[in-house]
């Protein structure tokens, strides 16, 4: 049988089923040019469609996978991006807060804290700054913020050491030349005070997980504070910063043998329990403030080879504590009170040696020329 034309199409005698029985070729009727441009418009409209459905696929599949990823147990998550406005609101009304706190604890009441430029506005900063603040203590606020306003005022990045010091992720008790005590914080006295009524008449004793709750209670209850200052010899520049007396519970401050400037703080006589001042060899002036010599636990205080003036307070016959004390080398004048004689210290030396003397002293150990 000859082949059909190409213009021809052969119907199938199974869709010509009914039909006469020769199977005649029907010509296929050629396209106008109308409909040719109606049929090639509809085919790239359709390839169009075709090709935003591809790359929608594509996007949905990459975001399903991600979706499925961020569900995966200790996949990470992306933190909600917060408008700026809202959250900056918030952060500067904490420091405000924080800053509140500081200038209350402060002894000049927060005047330098006004000051930006000032060591103790950058320590707050640098306190504001820290991964751990939510979790400190007042204590842990009070003596970071202290030791940092002391650090910034004395040239702390240039002392001969300061291994520890404005670590953000160490403890204050970890900073070279600080020494601590765990202490009971207020409220140990009421959890030992409930430990004591449990098993004593009159009281319920408490089932064990009451016992637990108060043993957790007394645990959190107990605070490390800061009982030394031993920053000798490591070539503090410049003040001493009032801010040092907010370490209430300090025992010991000795910064000797460094470039100190300035006065004593007059502050200082607020650390009631203070027992040894050495303040020697550095470039300290002006007058010694009465307010250390009414710290009665004090048993040493030596601030000899400084630029001080003045008298020595007649209020040194209070301190019936003291074995050690050491003014010499300074530009003081006056009397000792003799009042101290009486607690036959083992080491009292003055400038007493000149004719005359600077300082007139009944009963010191050892005197030393004009």
């Amino acid at each position: 049988a000859a082949a059909a034309p190409a213009d021809t199409v052969k119907m199938s005698s199974d869709l010509v089923r009914g039909a006469p029985e020769t199977v005649q070729s029907i010509k296929a009727a050629p396209l106008s040019e109308e409909a040719k441009k109606e049929r090639n418009i509809k085919c790239k409209t359709a390839a169009l469609f075709a090709l935003m459905a591809i790359i929608l696929a594509v996007a949905v599949g990459v975001g399903l996978s991600q979706a499925n990823k961020s569900r995966e147990p200790g996949a990470p998550t992306a933190e909600p991006i917060a408008p700026a406005t809202p959250t900056m609101a918030p952060t500067m009304a904490a420091f405000d807060i924080l800053l509140a706190h500081l200038a209350n604890v402060s002894p000049d009441g927060g005047a330098a804290l006004e000051d930006t430029s000032s060591p103790q506005y950058q320590a707050a900063e640098w306190l504001f700054a820290n991964p751990g603040l939510s979790g400190y203590t007042e204590t842990e606020i009070n003596q970071r913020y202290a030791l940092a306003t002391v650090y910034l005022t004395t040239d702390g990045d240039d002392w001969r050491l300061n291994t520890g010091w404005m670590d953000p992720e160490r403890t204050v008790c970890q900073w070279l030349g600080i020494g601590c005590k765990t202490q009971l914080a207020p409220g140990r006295k009421l959890v030992e005070a409930e430990n004591r009524a449990s098993t004593t008449g009159g009281l319920r004793r408490k089932n064990s997980n009451e016992v637990d709750n108060q043993e957790r209670r007394a645990q959190t209850a107990l605070v490390r504070v800061v009982k030394k200052v031993q920053l000798f010899e490591l070539a503090l520049n410049g003040p001493l910063p009032s801010e040092i007396a907010i370490l209430t519970d300090t025992t010991e401050i000795s910064c000797y043998g460094n470039t100190i400037t300035g006065p004593i703080p007059d502050a200082i006589g607020d650390i009631t329990g203070l027992e040894i001042l050495q303040l020697d060899s550095n470039l300290m002036t002006g007058a010694l403030p009465s307010s250390i010599f009414d710290l009665t636990a004090l048993t040493k205080v030596r601030l000899e080879a400084n630029e001080f003036i003045g008298t020595v307070p007649s209020n040194i016959g209070q301190l019936s504590n003291l074995k050690d004390f050491r003014v010499e080398n300074n530009m003081l004048t006056g009397e000792i009170n003799p009042a101290v004689c009486e607690f036959n210290l083992d080491r009292l030396s003055s400038d007493c040696a000149g004719d005359p003397p600077e300082i007139e002293c009944s009963c010191c150990t050892v005197c030393y020329p004009n």
